[in-house]
């Protein structure tokens, strides 16, 4: 039994995610609070703007921790989503033979990367939900497909 898993990586992502909608609240904070005149007044839309673009590229790009498993039987999937609200812990449980297609959805860069799996049932294709790849590195992608192909070859 093989198993990866971005953890390393995923708990990287989340933390420069945090620090910088942490530092982008407080300059725009204190910029309301304060009523701060120093500051070009024409640079907080940008910054607001910036922040909301940041956090619904957090929400929304497919930044999930995930553990891999590959066995002789299923393939185990369990991944979340970093971002801290609105988190769901998923598990997926496939038997290889069942195992039907699977691809990685490229977005921009790694951002909105998905893995897509399909599943034989009845003689048709099922889809399970994407699984966001975008906190993951190249190296895990190669060896997350290597591992799929694999499970394929008898």
């Amino acid at each position: 039994m093989t198993q990866i898993d971005n953890s390393k990586q995923a708990r990287k992502i989340s933390y420069i995610f945090s620090v910088t909608i942490i530092i982008l609240m407080i300059i725009l904070g204190a910029y309301y609070v304060f009523d701060i005149e120093l500051t070009d007044k024409e640079l907080m839309m940008p910054l607001t703007t910036l922040l909301g673009l940041i956090i619904i590229a957090y929400r929304f790009g497919g930044f999930e921790n995930i553990s891999v498993e590959f066995g002789d039987d299923n393939l185990e999937i369990k991944y979340y989503r970093l971002f801290p609200f609105d988190r769901d812990f998923n598990r997926l449980v496939i038997p290889v033979e069942l195992l039907g297609d699977y691809k990685i959805q490229k977005g921009i860069g790694s951002l909105f990367s998905y893995l897509i799996l399909y599943q034989n049932r009845a003689g048709a294709m099922a889809q399970y939900p994407p699984i966001g790849l975008s906190a993951t590195t190249s190296e895990f992608r190669s060896k997350l497909l290597s591992g799929l192909n694999n499970l394929r070859e008898p």
